[in-house]
């Protein structure tokens, strides 16, 4: 029987002392956790309670990155993990019990580099249980169809092997994109198959609130993903492929109708907002 393989969950931290100690608590009581496994919280120069709340937990270790930016202090996380398998959470995002062994579960597959997982909102209501339900659709979808300019990451629910960042390198540096543009690097390297979703890999995502929320981040993904579109092979997708997704929603009966008019009347907004984003970001 293959022995269990040593994980590393790092987290960067930039003043989020409001959310930290949730989200270590969570970490702590996964199911599938060990004494072997490494808990790196890496500071990026809070000024809060941050790194006192880091401090009070035994099985965290504690880095400083001088460097700002969420992907300098990812990548001295990545430096200083012993795992086989590196995990990445945003300490905002709370992982569920069951996380950590959906994620192993899942690397049983040899075959398995990059794992992404399920994302809900930290407010739970209708609203933004469809819009959750759309996104993860989407992801789904996107990996179904075998087309790398499609793929992008997100690290504040991803898995990687140690192996690829030693092949390929380490995350670009810069505020936003880094995880798109290394799983864009994975993909044409390898292969898409290589990137897979596990629903049971599951957090919330614990500041987004409100539908204002959701839609404020439409905007930041927007221009990030246009900028994205200048340095890699990284395509948005067409309104008619969102209309594909809301389809592949209904034919698995996750929307009964009145859900499926009302996830439209918020998908609206939501693409105008982000369209006109890489509009003037070009």
């Amino acid at each position: 029987m293959a022995l269990r393989p040593k994980i590393s969950i790092i987290l960067p931290v930039l003043n989020m002392e409001c959310y930290l100690s949730g989200t270590l608590e969570a970490l702590l009581a996964q199911d599938a956790i060990t004494q072997d496994d490494e808990i790196i919280v890496v500071d990026n120069g809070s000024t809060d309670g941050s790194i006192d709340i880091a401090k009070r937990y035994q099985q965290v270790d504690l880095l400083f990155q001088p460097v700002r930016g969420s992907y300098a202090a990812r990548n001295l996380g990545i430096k200083s993990a012993k795992g086989e398998i590196i995990l990445f959470l945003d300490p905002d995002c709370r992982p569920r019990k069951h996380w950590l062994a959906a994620a192993l579960t899942s690397f049983q597959d040899p075959g398995v580099e990059i794992l992404l997982g399920k994302r809900n909102y930290g407010k739970q209501n209708k609203s933004l249980s469809l819009l959750a339900a759309y996104e993860n659709q989407k992801i789904q979808w996107i990996l179904s169809q075998g087309k790398p300019s499609y793929v992008y990451g997100y690290t504040n629910n991803m898995a990687v092997r140690r192996s690829l960042f030693e092949r390929l390198g380490l995350f670009q540096e810069r505020l936003r994109g880094g995880d798109t543009i290394f799983v864009q690097k994975v993909v044409h390297a390898l292969t898409p198959s290589v990137v897979k979703f596990n629903p049971q890999m599951e957090i919330d995502h614990m500041e987004i609130t409100s539908i204002d929320h959701y839609y404020s981040k439409r905007a930041v993904y927007g221009a990030s993903n246009e900028h994205l579109t200048a340095e890699v092979p990284f395509q948005p997708l067409s309104n008619r492929h969102r209309l594909t997704i809301f389809f592949a929603l209904i034919g698995r009966n996750i929307l009964n109708p009145w859900d499926a008019f009302l996830l439209i009347l918020l998908l609206i907004p939501g693409a105008v907002i982000y369209e006109r984003a890489r509009g003037e970001a070009k």
